[in-house]
């Protein structure tokens, strides 16, 4: 019985473990961004006008100084959601001022999702078949796509298109209440709750990304809803079927929604683990397993359809599987970013089995060519062009195609902030820089403070999780912007003093 007690104790610990590794990883990167830059830039440069030691300085000032006033600020009386909620509706139509000011065709693999979305909308062929069958990833997003085009060329619009940004509107809003929502159900602290308001906001709801229909936006509101059920829903197996239905199915979209989903299970187990186990522990984890099977059905059988419609098969022999974004993912000479010269390597096997083994050939053949201290350093490089971008490359990883002028004068000062040729792009990146260190300075401090906290933990392990990611696979700044609502909510819990841990 001691043994098994002492089983159950580590277990139990952890969690903390995971949160204080979170802690010092976000200490890591913080540091290697302010102080790598002059050294790393070579892979990859941001937009903004001053440096990340400067800009870091400006954040970890800001940090600091709002820790120190949030030790003597009083708890208000609670403001009710309703208040939140109009608050939201109004930035929703200033969002959508936005969009209508300064929206754009965009090229590359977003260009392609939108061209084939529209054709289906209208009923025509593919004029780029072989495009999904190269890239099937993309088939679910272009057929969720084709329904409000569908709408748009039902309604007679001059250019359909332009629904898009109007619905990213809507999902950057949604995502960003959410985390302001998950932050109020953590904590009644005043500042922690004004910083989620207001950097969620201006960070997330106001970002360029509202200009870029793609994977990004059409999947980011999933896992902070994940964490919002896990926080909120008290039934157990009604919480697993609602947080593995909204994963899944954003999983369909961009299958890194699924770090959340392995971070919730992966704590979830241990903290089963660590309780006493009682006679009927079976009858508990069959119809938990069963919740999340049928929770993931939706998504998984939408992923499957999307696919054989895009491309007449479930398992298209000329994709490029994962394999080969692992193998891009260790490539040196490109450090993780797209290389057309993998692409070809790929594209030259026939079929997918053969390419699956020469790409993990390939990758585990780059990895050997380097010393312990070179993969080292490759590494620190991917994890650099991850973290280097408090704006998450809004105006590095797009290709602008068909940029409408409008002579109003609204829409000319807004494209000033927003377009990449705008004159006060610069200051916005620069602030979106400062904003980006100072939060991960509050990340770190609420991860070490909240260690014993299991939401610091799911964050701390889904964080953890998302840049192992980048560090093997394609590697880009965007990447994180998936869970930017997770660095905020992790941010907000450095003002709330340390506590126990919450039973759930």
């Amino acid at each position: 019985m001691n043994r098994l007690k002492k089983i159950r104790q580590w277990f139990g610990v952890i969690p903390q473990a995971v949160s204080a590794a979170a802690g010092m990883m976000l200490v890591g990167l913080l540091l290697l961004v302010m102080f790598g830059e002059k050294t790393l830039s070579f892979a990859y440069q941001n937009q903004s006008p001053v440096s990340s030691l400067i800009a870091g300085s400006a954040g970890l000032a800001a940090a600091a100084l709002l820790l120190y006033f949030s030790r003597h600020a009083q708890c208000k009386q609670e403001r009710p959601v309703w208040q939140l909620a109009v608050l939201f509706g109004l930035v929703l139509i200033l969002q959508f001022v936005i969009a209508r000011s300064c929206w754009f065709h965009l090229g590359w693999d977003p260009g392609a999702s939108h061209t084939a979305a529209e054709e289906i909308a209208r009923g025509l062929p593919l004029s780029m078949p072989e495009y999904f069958e190269l890239c099937p990833n993309n088939a679910p997003l272009t057929v969720l796509l084709a329904i409000p085009l569908w709408a748009a060329v039902k309604m007679g619009l001059a250019v359909p298109y332009v629904v898009l940004p109007y619905i990213d509107a809507v999902l950057l809003n949604l995502s960003a209440f959410a985390g302001v929502l998950c932050v109020r159900k953590l904590t009644s602290h005043p500042v922690a709750r004004a910083f989620a308001l207001w950097v969620s906001i201006g960070w997330i709801a106001l970002s360029p990304y509202i200009l870029y229909p793609y994977t990004d936006t059409f999947s980011i509101p999933f896992p902070v809803l994940a964490l919002f059920v896990f926080l909120h829903i008290r039934k157990p197996v009604l919480k697993w079927f609602l947080i593995s239905l909204l994963c899944f199915f954003g999983a369909s979209i961009k299958p890194t929604v699924l770090i959340v989903f392995i971070a919730l299970v992966g704590l979830g187990v241990c903290g089963f683990l660590a309780e006493k186990v009682g006679k009927d522990w079976w009858k508990r984890a069959a119809a938990l397993a069963a919740a999340v099977a049928l929770g993931a059905a939706p998504g998984l059988t939408y992923q499957k359809t999307s696919t054989v419609y895009m491309t007449g098969s479930d398992k298209p022999e000329a994709q490029l599987s994962m394999t080969h974004y692992l193998m891009l993912g260790m490539n040196g000479a490109t450090y993780g970013g797209h290389s057309q010269a993998d692409v070809d390597f790929s594209s030259s096997f026939p079929t997918l089995e053969e390419r699956q083994k020469a790409n993990l050939q390939r990758a585990w053949e780059r990895v050997g060519e380097r010393s312990l201290g070179e993969n080292i350093r490759f590494l620190t490089v991917k994890a650099y062009k991850a973290y280097a971008d408090g704006s998450f490359a809004s105006h590095s990883s797009v290709l602008a195609l068909d940029v409408p002028e409008r002579t109003d004068g609204l829409s000319q000062f807004l494209r000033r902030f927003y377009l990449k040729n705008g004159d006060l792009m610069p200051i916005c990146q620069a602030a979106a820089q400062c904003l980006w260190l100072g939060v991960l300075a509050l990340c770190a401090v609420g991860a070490f403070r909240h260690w014993k906290r299991p939401v610091a933990a799911l964050i701390g392990l889904t964080l953890i999780g998302l840049t192992a990611y980048l560090l093997l696979f394609e590697v880009w700044p965007r990447y994180l912007f998936l869970y930017a609502p997770f660095f905020v909510i992790l941010a907000a819990l450095a003002f709330e003093p340390s506590k126990e841990p919450e039973k759930r």
